[in-house]
This record gives C-alpha cells, sequence and structure tokens, in this order.
C-alpha cells in the first residue's frame, strides 16, 4: 500500500507471482495430520508475457510498503491466476533440480488467513511443491512459464496450530531439488488486544486499512510496526500488483496495545482500472466483535477520493 493520508502522491508497482487457493477436505491422515489440515488451498497469480528474471539483492517481495520496490518485477500484462492440485503420498524431492535459494514470509501467519510466502531459486522452475513436515499430502503448483521467483499466498486453516514446519521444494527441466524447511509460527488473533479487517470486492483494487493509535502513530503500509508492536499483518495488491486476497489486517497483540482514542480509516490508494469497489470491515477487542462497516468507492483513485472514517472507539 502506498500513501499516508496527507500525501495524494502515487508510487508505481509492477510484479510478478503470487498465491495459493484451491480448497479440499482432509483424507488420510500422517503422524501430523494432512497438508489440508494446514493449507485448505494454494493459488498463484503468474504474468505469463515476461522473461524469467532473477530476484533483487534485497529480496523482500511483500513485507512492508517500504520495500514494495524490491518486488521482483515482470512485465505488467497479461497473468494467469493458477490454482495447486492436492496430491496424496509424498512429496517429491531429488537432487536434480532448482533449490530453493531465499525464502520469505510475505504476511503474519495469521490462523483462519491468507498467508503471503515467497520463493527463489537457484535457477527458473515450473513446479512447486508445498507439505508440512509430518502431514500426509502435498499441494503442487504447476507454473505456465518458467520463473525465477514466486510469491505465494497460502490459505491457511484456523486448525494448522501455533507452530509447524513448512517444507518446499521446486521442480525444473533437472527434475525435482531438495525440500526446503522453515518452521513457521502462527498468530491467532483471537485473543488480540485489537484486530481491525477490511475485505472488499468488484476486483484486484487497491484499498489501504489504516489504524491511527492513542498516542497519534499511524499504522498502515508505510509504518506497519507501531512502538507498542501494532502491525499490519495482511497488505494486498499493493502498487496494483494482483494477489487475489482483496483484504487487509492490522493487529495489536495481546497486552500491548495503549489505552485512549482509536480511529480506523479506509483509503483507496489506486483503482487499478476497477470501476467500483465495495468494502467490509470489523474491529474486535480481546476477541469480541465491537463494530462492523462497510462502504464504496467509485472512479479513479487519487485526490478527489477522500478516505473513509470506519470507525473510531476507545479503549
Amino acid at each position: 500500500m502506498h500513501r499516508s493520508l496527507t500525501r495524494l502522491t502515487r508510487a508505481a508497482a509492477a510484479v510478478a507471482g503470487v498465491v495459493a487457493v484451491a480448497s479440499c477436505s482432509s483424507d488420510s491422515n500422517g503422524p501430523n495430520g494432512n497438508v489440508k489440515d494446514y493449507f485448505s488451498a494454494v493459488q498463484a497469480v503468474v504474468t505469463t508475457g515476461a522473461a524469467p528474471i532473477a530476484p533483487s539483492v534485497s529480496f523482500r517481495p511483500s513485507v512492508g510498503a517500504k520495500t514494495k520496490g524490491q518486488r521482483p518485477l515482470f512485465s505488467a500484462t497479461p497473468t494467469q491466476t493458477i490454482n495447486a492440485t492436492y496430491h496424496s503420498g509424498d512429496v517429491p524431492t531429488g537432487s536434480g533440480g532448482p533449490s530453493v535459494s531465499s525464502a520469505e514470509q510475505g504476511s503474519t501467519p495469521l490462523l483462519g488467513a491468507p498467508f503471503r510466502y515467497s520463493l527463489a531459486g537457484d535457477e527458473t522452475f515450473t513446479k512447486v511443491y508445498i507439505s508440512v513436515d509430518g502431514a500426509s499430502g502435498y499441494w503442487e503448483l504447476d507454473l505456465p512459464v518458467s520463473v525465477s521467483v514466486l510469491e505465494m499466498v497460502l490459505e491457511m486453516t484456523g486448525d494448522a496450530g501455533s507452530s509447524f514446519l513448512l517444507q518446499t521444494a521446486l521442480g525444473g527441466t533437472g527434475g525435482v531439488g531438495p525440500a526446503h524447511s522453515e518452521t513457521i509460527t502462527t498468530t491467532d488473533l483471537s485473543n488480540a488486544d485489537i484486530s481491525a479487517t477490511v475485505t472488499w470486492t468488484g476486483g484486484p483494487s487497491d484499498v489501504d486499512l489504516h489504524v491511527i493509535d492513542p498516542n497519534g502513530f499511524e499504522v498502515y503500509y508505510a509504518q506497519d510496526v507501531s512502538p507498542e508492536g501494532g502491525r499490519l499483518n495482511l497488505d494486498s495488491n499493493a502498487g496494483c500488483a494482483t494477489d487475489n486476497i482483496n483484504q487487509e489486517t492490522i493487529s495489536w497483540p495481546h497486552g500491548t496495545a495503549p489505552s485512549g482514542h482509536y480511529k480506523v480509516v479506509v483509503e483507496y490508494y489506486d483503482d487499478c482500472g476497477v470501476s467500483n469497489t465495495s468494502f467490509t470491515g470489523k474491529v474486535f477487542q480481546n476477541g469480541t466483535q465491537i463494530k462492523s462497516f462497510s462502504g464504496a468507492f467509485s472512479g479513479v483513485a487519487g485526490a478527489n477520493t477522500p478516505p473513509f472514517t470506519a470507525f473510531e472507539f476507545d479503549r
């Protein structure tokens, strides 16, 4: 996301790769259940008209607005959404294919919410295998083009637990490479001091959520962590880089939110060519919903599209 409420300039951004989504019920379970108990879906939005490129030196494709310019750049069009396919059995791994050279969490791993996760390979790849250590089954992304970097979105279930070992492997012309493992520590917002979420429909426009705390600190894409620990957990469609999430969340963990007056604001950063965008939102304190709100934006986003004050409350 991309501008303070007092700044009306735009940042241009072009991006490749993203997302994971495809739901199914669980079948045979391993010692730690089935991979679908952790991720109910996996999907990727890829550009199909650009040549493969290497990741930037600082590989942070989706973390925080201040690093948005470091997302891997691809041709803006055309794009294609790829849904992962679930397979039972053991995930393929080997030694002849590409290896994961960089991996990064692009959003907070929230239980029951989309989770962005990015990979870079030491060579180009056309397949990604996603599994969980000790769980049966795996998801496979079969890409229509070779890429060097991919930003995925994994649809995390509400029952994924507090921690698990995510495993990814890449496939290319030389076969499948070795598994890359990373411990994912999840966040449960059911006991958060404050959590605010906005979700929108109409298309992949760039809507920004802002929350101003009692100290005057504004949590949003350009200041994604407050001194007390308030955090922009999920930032969607940044700079019109479509990720199919259309959702943003800001929260303060249990025991961290300052007392006083809060203001929740929804901003239309960029219409991204979408004619109308409708949004709904919810605000929770200590797991209890205290407000729901809704609104709509239309036309071209910019100086004549004022922010929408969704809700003000005291804690």
